[in-house]
């Protein structure tokens, strides 16, 4: 009975270091990509 809540802990503690690193590669990606992208529409325009 003392696994599952464990189990549970880790879930939780995995999804909230996934969340907070696809956080942070989406602020980097924002960054970096929204230029390239504007490039590559202007580009193509």
């Amino acid at each position: 009975m003392a696994k599952p809540p464990k189990l549970k802990n880790q879930i939780v503690q995995g999804v909230g270091l996934f969340s907070a690193l696809l956080l942070v590669s989406f602020k980097n990606m924002k960054t970096t990509f929204t230029p390239s992208s504007n490039f590559f529409w202007w580009r193509s325009n």
